[in-house]
């Protein structure tokens, strides 16, 4: 099927940065099937669901769907009857996936992204949906270039290695898995907020075994690991409940608040509650003048 039109990246992707990030919503109406050209896609559903028209076939992405858009996939999205979507769109240049993939350092290629029959897509957890959420938004709270570009790679690895876990490729190389099955169990609080010792008794390996595997596969020690998911979960606390600071580093599974502050300064760039109000603030802005008031009044009381 021949596209209708070809999208280059010129105006798509910030030459300085070589990324792009934007909030699709509400979903806009595009004029038809089209193809890339100079750059790669990350799409990941935020809210309900729309019709995706890629390659000649028609499915269903839903909130959690992770999908790699590649140069020669031609694709677009339709509404769907009564129901509303939103996305985040991430565009690069191609090779930033290449030194992604080579970082991961797991054997397997960036080919078998680009050559497969269809596209990379996955559904994630909702813990997964979290943490790369909270990744963005805290990409595009950054001014500095060289800050936005560190977060960029991290979510770029971090998809890359989500995807490679995937079942929808067929990879000729995987995590050991063990080591699988280890990594989604991390997904749920009860076990990410436990300490590196329980995680290694799950694995049943010693904690200097975990170590290795974790510096070979994932590039970081399992303690990094299960920081940034407890970082990740309490950036979600402080943007969708009130609860006061303190028992949102312990429902995080932090059992030092001054080590919570450190860590999420030093990832965020700035303190907890100087997060949770921007993040109210840039929500607010958002909203029509009398919706907003609402919300204002319901907080106040």
């Amino acid at each position: 099927m021949k596209p209708l039109m070809i999208i280059a990246d010129n105006g798509r992707i910030e030459r300085r940065v070589g990324f792009s990030c934007s909030y699709v919503d509400p979903l806009p109406r595009y004029p038809g099937y089209h193809t890339h050209r100079g750059f790669l896609e990350i799409v990941l559903v935020t809210r309900g669901k729309v019709w995706h028209r890629i390659n000649g076939s028609r499915s269903v992405l839903q909130r959690g769907a992770l999908m790699l858009i590649r140069e020669n996939d031609c694709h677009y999205y339709e509404h769907m009857l009564g129901v509303s979507g939103a996305f985040i769109n991430l565009a690069f240049v191609p090779h930033m996936l290449d030194e992604a993939v080579a970082y991961l350092d797991d054997g397997v290629s960036s080919h078998s992204f680009h050559h497969a029959a269809e596209p990379p897509v996955m559904m994630l957890r909702d813990a997964q949906r979290t943490y790369l959420e909270a990744e963005f938004n805290r990409m595009n709270f950054f001014a500095e270039q060289s800050e936005r570009r560190l977060v960029f790679r991290s979510i770029l690895v971090t998809v890359s290695e989500l995807l490679l876990r995937s079942e929808s490729v067929c990879w000729e190389h995987r995590f050991p898995t063990w080591f699988s099955r280890l990594l989604l169990q991390c997904d749920d609080k009860a076990i990410f907020s436990r300490d590196v010792r329980h995680l290694a008794q799950m694995a049943g390996f010693s904690r200097e075994h975990l170590a290795r595997v974790f510096r070979k596969y994932l590039g970081k020690s399992p303690y990094y690991f299960l920081n940034e998911r407890r970082l990740a979960y309490a950036s979600g606390l402080l943007r969708s409940s009130n609860l006061p600071i303190v028992e949102v580093a312990a429902e995080a599974g932090f059992n030092n608040v001054s080590h919570f502050y450190h860590l999420f300064r030093a990832v965020y760039n700035q303190s907890p509650g100087n997060f949770r109000a921007a993040y109210r603030e840039c929500y607010l802005s958002r909203l029509p003048e009398e919706v907003r008031r609402l919300v204002q009044r319901g907080e106040r009381e």
